[in-house]
């Protein structure tokens, strides 16, 4: 295309490419729907694993009925209502994991990443 000269015009700007010589607009929008198809299933993927983890780790699936189970329940009901760090400390195989993930799937962070961070494996210094 020729444009006549106009001095008011800046000549340094880029400007878009008009569509042509060999690009095949239908193709460009089948990528894009084929990207935005599986956008859509990737963040539909995304509230179903959410979901099923909130599930997975519902205070209901811890199993125990004793006195100190009942006041682990209760600590845990109180902790997951707050903004703060939680250090679970016990013997291996207790379910420090699955308290863990109690606490963090029904908290206010519930839709933040959960981190854990094994103590054991520190460095002492």
């Amino acid at each position: 295309m020729d444009f006549p000269f106009n001095a008011n015009r800046d000549y340094q700007r880029r400007r878009p490419v008009p569509l042509g010589g060999g690009v095949d607009v239908a193709q460009l929008l089948r990528a894009q729907r084929t990207v935005e198809t599986e956008r859509t299933r990737l963040l539909a993927e995304n509230v179903h694993l959410r979901q099923e983890l909130e599930q997975r780790y519902d205070f209901s699936n811890i199993v125990g009925t004793s006195g100190p189970m009942r006041q682990v329940y209760e600590q845990i009901a109180q902790v997951a209502q707050t903004n703060t760090t939680v250090m679970i400390r016990g013997e291996s195989g207790t379910g420090k994991e699955l308290i863990a993930h109690a606490l963090h799937y029904n908290s206010p962070r519930a839709g933040k990443p959960f981190v854990k961070v094994s103590c054991a494996a520190l460095p002492r210094r």
